[in-house]
């Protein structure tokens, strides 16, 4: 429970589809975003599976190619932190002239998208609201 408000926390992984979800709609039809598996709790044989296949710790969570150009989200839940690793590898990504954001609900991912100039679509009117306006 979120202790302020009295509301239950998103779990990060939910908050991450929501996100996704919104951006399949609203980001330009010739943009993509990734998500790469490199989360979660694995054996060692696992863990080192992935980082042989390149896995990279600290990995943004999102990744969004569009007009010849990456932008990468790390999703925190309200309240979460960034790990060494995210924060050194956003860092990095910065450095090498890429645009990073740490986001926590989908206005905060679309209010960078936009400040980047990628050009989104107005967001759909809820079902409910619809269903009111007929």
């Amino acid at each position: 429970m979120n202790a302020r408000k009295g509301m239950p926390r998103i779990k990060e992984s939910d908050l991450q589809a929501n996100i996704v979800e919104w951006m399949r709609y609203a980001l330009p039809i010739d943009a993509y975003v990734h998500h790469s598996p490199n989360e979660g709790k694995r054996g060692p044989k696992a863990r080192a599976d992935l980082v042989r296949m390149g896995c990279l710790k600290g990995f943004p969570d999102l990744l969004i190619l569009w007009n010849r150009k990456a932008y990468f989200l790390e999703v925190k839940a309200p309240g979460g932190t960034l790990t060494l690793e995210q924060r050194h590898l956003l860092e990095s990504l910065d450095g090498l002239g890429y645009r990073t954001a740490v986001v926590n609900s989908i206005e905060i991912a679309e209010a960078y998208l936009r400040g980047w100039g990628i050009p989104l679509r107005s967001r759909p009117m809820p079902v409910r609201e619809a269903a009111n306006n007929g």
